[in-house]
């Protein structure tokens, strides 16, 4: 079973930004994602999981490994994460940093986490190129430059108040929103 659903321009977006690039999918789960990537005209694909998993298709390598001990081979422009844990994964954000270009999906729609507080951490402190949300899930791709804007997606919002007693406020903005925007959607 895959965890991800992306809506038609999603998938269009994600297609485009991976076509000839060497990406990353961090987290890879049964492989679905990767196998797709590949063959929407990825230069190559390293998916990268804890739990092993079967991908078969020649531009695509698979690597049994927790983040901490994965060593990211050169050349990796692009990391993928999808449905990305609420618990520490160790690693992770040091393997982010390393590369010009982050394409998060999840969903944070109704106000749970999808991701850890570190990882948000890390991707709000990148310039959002795009984001295109749905109800199901939410794509965000950032670059590395610093955020311009102080403004954070609903998505991060939720990452960073999971644990705060004091959570961050909201901005109005073209593509960001409030909670009651998203619970009247």
């Amino acid at each position: 079973m895959t965890y991800y659903l992306l809506n038609d321009e999603q998938r269009e977006y994600l297609r485009e930004s991976v076509h000839g690039k060497t990406v990353a999918d961090l987290g890879c789960g049964d492989g679905a994602l990767a196998m797709d990537l590949a063959y929407w005209g990825a230069k190559h694909v390293h998916a990268v999981d804890k739990a092993p998993c079967r991908v078969a298709h020649t531009n695509v390598t698979f690597h049994l490994a927790y983040f901490d001990k994965w060593k990211m081979p050169r050349g990796v422009e692009v990391i993928t994460l999808f449905w990305p844990q609420n618990n520490s994964l160790p690693g992770l954000v040091e393997i982010l940093d390393k590369v010009p270009e982050v394409i998060y999906v999840g969903a944070n729609t109704e106000g749970s986490a999808c991701g850890n507080t570190d990882l948000f951490k890390h991707l709000t402190g990148r310039e959002p190129v795009k984001c295109l949300p749905d109800r199901r899930n939410v794509l965000i791709h950032y670059r590395r430059e610093n955020r311009t804007e102080p403004q954070i997606f609903h998505e991060e919002n939720a990452a960073l108040s999971m644990h705060s007693t004091d959570p961050l406020r909201y901005y109005p903005g073209s593509d960001r929103k409030t909670p009651i925007e998203w619970r009247t959607r």
